[in-house]
Order: C-alpha cells, then structure tokens, then sequence
C-alpha cells in the first residue's frame, strides 16, 4: 500500500514531487528492459536446477523492479492533479 503524500505550501511543490516520481518511473522502466535483455540462459548454467533457480531469481527482480514502477506510477497519476 502506498501512502500518497499530502501537498501543501510548506511542503514540496507538486510539480517538484512529480518530476521525482518520474525521474523513477524512467529508471526502473530502463532497468526493466536491461533485466529482460539479461535473461538467464539454459546453456550457461551447468545443470537443470540451477537454471531454474536463476531464472527464478531473475523473474523476482524484474517482478520487485515492476513493484517499484508502478508504485511510482500510482505516486504519478495522484500528483499529476495536483499539479498547477
């Protein structure tokens, strides 16, 4: 769950706060296709199982980098009308 932050005249701009949440957005998006472009590879892992387990594990980062997207985009899409 995420906790949107509240905006007001003592606090930071929403303008400034959406250009953080999109400087984000673009980082994980770019981290995301290099993650994809790094797949693991069944011939360059010694067995089966440790294939799987890469994979695996790499499926997790991309999921957990996904998280932080979207979070980021939920952060964006209240923020923006907020925004003068």
């Amino acid at each position: 769950m995420i906790i949107h932050p509240t905006v007001n005249i003592n606090g930071t701009s929403a303008k400034k706060l959406l250009e953080q949440q999109m400087v984000v957005k673009r980082a994980a998006y770019r981290l995301i296709q290099e993650l994809t472009a790094s797949t693991p590879h069944g011939r360059d892992y010694l067995n089966d199982d440790e294939y799987k387990i890469a994979r695996n594990d790499h499926i997790r980062r991309i999921s957990q980098v996904s998280d932080v997207y979207n979070d980021a985009e939920s952060l964006s899409l209240k923020l923006a009308d907020k925004v003068d």
